[in-house]
């Protein structure tokens, strides 16, 4: 079963990182211009982790996993596989593109962190950009069904502060990360937004600040909805000037 299990996640982790993690670069300078600078990047996104000591084979885990059709079982094997694909292929760049973890549990985030942790160290060098998805904060669904008597209770879930804390180290006190935005007061909801800059001339803001201008007044319109979740990825921006919605590339979710 577990030789079966590991086969799985190794196929399903090649197909993910085959699709997704692909060498990125951007224009330096003017659009029209012949000068360019690359960027190694690879994505990891949707990963919906779980640990496997907090799932057992009960009516409610089989309940759970019927209704959403995520590969829970297989979780653990195949984050360690997409991690070790990333460990050889050394990156400049691992951008982690939210919902990290099934529903938001505490203790899946903070083994999760540990293992970014791990990784950078392994890779010395190489920045990890982890942005948090509409599962991984104040998400009431976070469960534990490795109970005694098999019935799911609720997990410890992960608030903003708790994400924030647990990434701190991998992310946000990164040097690249220029600037960090701090919604309203009464509409932070799930927002963990900041602007980084990975490598001199990447992005260029000449080629991507009307592309930006174009994108982010939807999603920042959507960020201040109670329950949204508003995450920042690569930022164009410009020196001296705040992190704000509408001056960076922007993702958000429902």
């Amino acid at each position: 079963m577990k030789r079966t299990t590991k086969l799985m996640a190794s196929l399903l982790a090649l197909m993910m990182l085959l699709t997704l993690a692909l060498p990125v670069s951007f224009a330096q300078g003017k659009s029209t211009g012949t000068s360019r600078t690359g960027l190694r990047v690879m994505v990891i996104s949707d990963t919906h982790y779980i640990l496997e000591r907090m799932i057992k084979d009960t009516e409610d885990y089989r309940h759970a996993v019927n209704l959403d059709q995520k590969v829970y079982n297989e979780s653990e094997a195949v984050v360690n596989e997409q991690l070790e694909k990333v460990r050889q292929a050394k990156p400049e760049v691992l951008l982690l593109n939210g919902d990290l973890t099934k529903d938001g549990e505490y203790l899946g985030h903070k083994v999760f962190a540990e293992k970014l942790r791990q990784l950078k160290k392994d890779v010395p060098g190489m920045k990890v950009y982890v942005t948090n998805g509409n599962h991984d904060i104040n998400n009431s669904d976070a469960q534990e069904f490795n109970t005694k008597d098999g019935k799911a209770v609720p997990a410890k879930k992960t608030s903003q502060k708790d994400f924030l804390k647990l990434y701190k180290d991998i992310t946000w006190d990164d040097a690249t990360v220029r600037e960090v935005y701090t919604p309203p007061a009464g509409t932070e909801a799930g927002g963990t937004s900041y602007m980084a800059r990975p490598k001199k001339g990447i992005p260029s803001s000449s080629s991507t600040r009307t592309a930006t201008r174009r994108t982010t007044r939807k999603a920042a319109q959507q960020s201040m909805r109670p329950g949204a979740t508003f995450r920042t990825t690569f930022c164009s921006g410009r020196p001296g000037k705040p992190a704000t919605p509408g001056n960076g590339a922007t993702r958000s979710s429902a």
